[in-house]
């Protein structure tokens, strides 16, 4: 009997020395036997303790610090590898360095809601192949880049309520294929483009809030003016999610949003006139329209300029061939001059000899004339 009250009191002493919720533990935290949770504190970075076996936790609760960065290696270089949840809500986290989640491959639920974020660089996300949940709501994002969430293959929950997008990039979601979740209301979307969506095989629930800007109000048709773009934008992602059987929560900041069944020839008629009166606004755009008059006027000035310096190369060639012209005529005249004095020289000769002929042969007639 006393033997095994020996093993009992060894076996209490063994597990108070060697579980994780006590001697590991930091004293700011509490621990269990998978998560640690430092929530509630001050800290502006990953804790870290040679004494605590940070690897025996799956878990980490960060939440209500104040982080305001992430930097590279954040977590595995304090011995956190094995994480596979990591909330990181409520804090001031503003940047997210590409290499902070290095080495998290087992993570399956990251949440960030609750913080300052404006952007997210594009390789934050690729350590996290195994990521299935991802909470970004109430943050400050203006945009979800497409190489951002491109690597998440195998996430199913995804969460960027109250944010500030105002638009969803063409193929943000085109590796997402086994996304079951999104969650999008609390945004300013102004659109809904059903090609956007597509890639999104397996979803089942979707949340939407979609706007109207103050220049559609412009083109609405007098038939009927309790239809409006984002009521016919509205029942084009009813449709959308009707024909693809997904359960979708679509609402839009108008007093008649109710009225999604409205005609579909009256929204195809508003909306084709919005595109209209964007395709003519883009048209008339002052700035556009000096672009291309300082376009224009700096062309004609150059191709002026080109013009002047051709004809200013023709008139010097035209003046170098005259001069050439007048050296030729001028040394012509000097050959032909030398040429007409060596004959009138050899005709002076010439005429010189005969005389002299005559009178050799001819004596007497010199002595006539002489008598005469």
């Amino acid at each position: 009997m006393l033997a095994v009250w020996r093993l009992v009191a060894v076996t209490i002493f063994f597990t108070q020395t060697h579980h994780p919720g006590r001697s590991s533990c930091l004293p700011e935290c509490q621990c269990s036997s998978e998560m640690l949770d430092c929530s509630h504190n001050d800290f502006t970075n990953m804790p870290y303790n040679k004494h605590l076996t940070s690897n025996l936790y799956t878990a980490l609760n960060m939440s209500f610090n104040r982080i305001q960065i992430l930097e590279d290696n954040a977590f595995i270089k304090r011995g956190y590898a094995d994480l596979e949840t990591l909330d990181l809500s409520y804090n001031d986290i503003s940047a997210i360095s590409p290499y902070a989640f290095k080495g998290l491959e087992a993570m399956k639920e990251l949440i960030l809601e609750h913080n300052k974020l404006l952007v997210l660089q594009q390789e934050v996300f690729e350590p996290l192949i195994n990521l299935r949940d991802l909470y970004l709501q109430s943050n400050k994002l203006i945009t979800v880049l497409p190489q951002t969430v491109s690597p998440l293959k195998k996430l199913i929950n995804l969460d960027l309520r109250y944010n500030q997008l105002t638009r969803i990039a063409e193929g943000t979601f085109t590796n997402l294929s086994v996304l079951e979740k999104l969650r999008l209301i609390g945004n300013v979307m102004k659109t809904f483009a059903p090609e956007i969506f597509n890639p999104l095989k397996n979803l089942q629930y979707l949340e939407l809030q979609l706007f109207e800007t103050p220049h559609e109000q412009e083109v609405l048709p007098p038939s009927k003016p309790e239809v409006t773009s984002c009521l016919c934008k509205r029942k084009t992602a009813l449709d959308w999610c009707h024909e693809r059987r997904v359960n979708c929560l679509v609402t839009c900041c108008h007093p008649q949003e109710g009225q999604y069944d409205t005609d579909s020839n009256v929204c195809l008629s508003l909306l084709n006139a919005f595109s209209e009166t964007e395709t003519a606004k883009s048209r008339t755009d002052p700035r556009r329209d000096l672009l291309w008059a300082v376009a224009i006027t700096v062309g004609v000035i150059i191709l002026l300029f080109i013009t002047i310096i051709i004809f200013a190369l023709l008139f010097l060639k035209s003046k170098v061939h005259s001069g050439n012209e007048n050296c030729s005529v001028v040394s012509n005249f000097e050959t032909f001059a030398h040429h007409t004095s060596a004959a009138e020289d050899e005709v002076n000769n010439s005429d010189f000899g005969n005389e002299k002929e005559i009178n050799m042969h001819c004596p007497q007639d010199r002595h006539l004339e002489s008598e005469k």
